[in-house]
């Protein structure tokens, strides 16, 4: 496969939050392998906290060992695990959403998370991987995952389509993480 395109429709338990839960998952399994110098990009005009899975049946206490007992993991919770082994590189606009968001303990204490704040003209969404690039319509935010009805595109590496996709755009977020002053 390609691409998938995923639309959520607001209010009710979408594909959405099950293929970013799903990508996101992946690339903590994955966190020792070859690919782990190339960063991890999050760009959204906002940001904030949501619930990333359920964890009732604490499934994922092996991916989350600090908080293994924990029924909910929250999106600051798995960026803190990721930051232990990859560059996270935040790209999001200063306003008071993002702000709280980047401050969180989970966050700000972790050494290999950086965030940067855009000009307020940038609209620019998307996660990018070495494995996966999602864009569309989707803020990373509680109501752009969960509430809004949106619309994004998976693009999986392993495919001559999917690698060149990820490639260029890792040069372009490259070139915007580098023109973007650091705060």
């Amino acid at each position: 496969m390609n691409s998938r395109d995923v639309w959520s429709h607001g209010g009710r338990r979408s594909d959405l939050i099950d293929l970013l839960s799903s990508a996101f998952l992946m690339l903590l399994i994955t966190k020792n392998s070859k690919d782990k110098n190339w960063p991890v990009y999050l760009s959204s005009p906002w940001i904030t906290d949501f619930q990333l899975c359920e964890n009732g049946f604490l499934q994922f206490a092996s991916l989350f060992p600090e908080i293994a007992d924990k029924k909910q993991i929250l999106f600051s919770d798995y960026l803190a695990e990721l930051g232990k082994a990859r560059e996270v590189r935040i790209i999001t606009r200063e306003d008071k959403y993002s702000k709280d968001f980047l401050a969180h303990e989970n966050i700000k204490d972790t050494k290999n998370i950086e965030a940067r704040f855009s000009d307020p003209e940038h609209h620019e969404k998307g996660i990018l991987t070495p494995f996966f690039y999602i864009f569309g319509s989707m803020n990373l935010t509680y109501h752009g995952v969960t509430i809004n009805g949106e619309k994004i595109t998976y693009y999986a590496a392993g495919t001559e389509y999917g690698n060149e996709k990820i490639g260029h755009t890792y040069i372009e977020f490259d070139r915007l993480w580098e023109n973007i002053q650091r705060k």
